[in-house]
């Protein structure tokens, strides 16, 4: 088929289609009421086409108007100090791997609480031993509230560590807000909670949300986290504009790993 044949041609298009207007996504801090989780499966490849097979738990995030996916693989890569990869037997991967599974497993256990699954049914569930990474899969799976698609939740969104780069390798402009991968600074995702939630920066620069009866919302980040990467927007020409200087989330907004060097 040649490349003319899988381009439109002109004619009729509706005015009134919602595919016409702007997408907006999340932006850094608290999201209301405007996540949802829309699919929550195991999927056998989510590898680009080319690469080696890579199972994972995939997750279908909304938020607001854009869509993205965050996968959680079996893990398969273990950093050490610098970034640097460690392989089996090296001094700090036992450490290193166990660090990955402690995180990217509390960051299911977050995601699946927030759809309302009761602390208690993921302890007895999830005991495991489980046959692989797709025994672990179905255990989750399985535990998924009827009607969780349309359950709205509460996103915290934080800045990306580093510049990333756009599809043809070039650098982008910024940091963007995207969903984190770890729990190091705490708990980003919850469902809706009642009332209308406004933003209190301490004079240390900590940054937490109270309703109008001053109830604290379950987000908060302390100071070290706010003058960090995490919360300071960096620019391609240097600088960084602050936490307020928010935008909406990457533009490759369908393309989120997974937490912890691909650990489940």
């Amino acid at each position: 088929m040649s490349q003319e044949n899988n381009r439109m041609s002109y004619g009729y298009v509706a005015d009134n289609s919602e595919d016409l207007q702007s997408k907006q996504g999340g932006r850094f801090g608290g999201n209301f009421g405007v996540a949802f989780i829309k699919a929550f499966s195991y999927q056998e490849n989510v590898a680009k086409e080319g690469n080696p097979v890579r199972e994972a738990i995939e997750v279908e995030l909304l938020v607001r108007d854009r869509t993205q996916k965050i996968w959680f693989s079996p893990v398969n890569k273990v950093f050490g100090e610098n970034s640097t990869e460690l392989n089996p037997g090296d001094d700090g991967y036992d450490a290193g791997f166990n660090a990955a599974m402690v995180q990217q497993n509390a960051v299911i256990v977050h995601y699946l609480k927030a759809l309302g699954v009761s602390d208690e049914a993921l302890q007895n569930n999830l005991k495991g031993p489980f046959n692989g990474f797709k025994g672990f899969s179905d255990a989750i799976t399985g535990l998924l509230p009827t009607g969780y698609e349309s359950k709205p939740l509460d996103l915290f969104m934080e800045f990306q560590w580093n510049i990333g780069k756009k599809s043809d390798g070039t650098p982008n402009d910024k940091t963007y807000p995207t969903v984190p991968k770890n729990m190091k600074g705490g708990y980003f995702l919850v469902g809706a909670q009642p009332g209308e939630w406004s933003e209190v920066r301490g004079e240390d620069g900590s940054l937490g949300y109270v309703n109008a009866e001053g109830t604290p919302h379950p987000f908060k980040r302390d100071e070290t986290f706010m003058s960090g990467n995490k919360g300071v927007q960096q620019f391609l020409n240097g600088g960084g504009a602050g936490a307020e200087e928010s935008s909406d989330f990457s533009p490759n907004p369908m393309a989120q790993g997974n937490p912890q060097s691909k650990g489940w």
